[in-house]
């Protein structure tokens, strides 16, 4: 998906570069009433042209300021927030997030480290700064000698799976064991949920693009059928 944005990006700012131009001056020269959308049209393009400047000041401006932010302590905890809320990435987030969980700390106490820092160092791992703050108050409770079951099933963070099965987990001595077949559920789960998203964007990107050359046809053809029929009138 993302690469398709990029394709109609591209072509749009080549069409609003090259093409625009070139009909403006055909139109110009014809005498041509242009109608609202081509007027919009030679607008953007006038402007792309003659002021990219300001267009690419406006783009690194807010890229800076965006990286700043996410930087930020504010920021990550809102993108965080945001990351689980989102309407179609909020699941796949939810899930990935659980996959790494279980996936990191499970091979670390299989590698026979103790269960404080295979919390620390899972911790660590955590790319969303949300999950990564609660992971380490986990830690807190683990060392106050709390079993891990307990703050996953006490914080809504993670699906209530992974605390229900962390807890059959030490009742039956096999946590790590557990926790490895929470990983591997929840990876299918993750390919099955980025398959879903996958479909639910395509219709959308679809329209985006279909948008996006229609509107660049319409400004381009509606002034050509407007001479014809004046042509065909005389």
């Amino acid at each position: 998906p993302i690469m398709v944005c990029i394709v109609a990006l591209v072509v749009a700012v080549v069409m609003l570069i090259k093409v625009i131009p070139a009909y403006d001056s055909m139109f110009k020269e014809m005498g041509a009433d242009l109608p609202f959308i081509t007027r919009l049209a030679v607008a953007m393009s006038d402007y792309v042209v003659n002021r990219w400047y300001v267009l690419v000041g406006i783009i690194a401006v807010v890229g800076i300021a965006f990286y700043a932010f996410k930087k930020s302590v504010t920021g990550q905890i809102f993108l965080g927030k945001l990351a689980r809320k989102l309407p179609i990435f909020g699941k796949l987030n939810i899930k990935t997030a659980a996959s790494d969980f279980s996936r990191t700390i499970s091979t670390l106490l299989y590698s026979g480290l103790p269960m404080v820092e295979s919390i620390e160092l899972t911790a660590s791992t955590m790319k969303n700064y949300v999950y990564k703050k609660k992971v380490e108050g986990m830690r807190d409770d683990v060392t106050r000698g709390i079993p891990l079951s307990e703050p996953l099933l006490r914080d809504d963070l993670f699906p209530a799976m992974v605390g229900h099965m962390s807890k059959i987990g030490e009742e039956t001595g096999d946590l790590e064991g557990m926790l490895t077949q929470l990983a591997d559920y929840y990876d299918e789960e993750v390919e099955i949920t980025t398959g879903t998203v996958m479909e639910a964007l395509q219709p959308m990107i679809i329209l985006v693009l279909v948008g996006v050359v229609g509107f660049i046809i319409a400004a381009v053809m509606l002034p050509m059928f407007d001479m014809y029929k004046n042509m065909d009138n005389l």
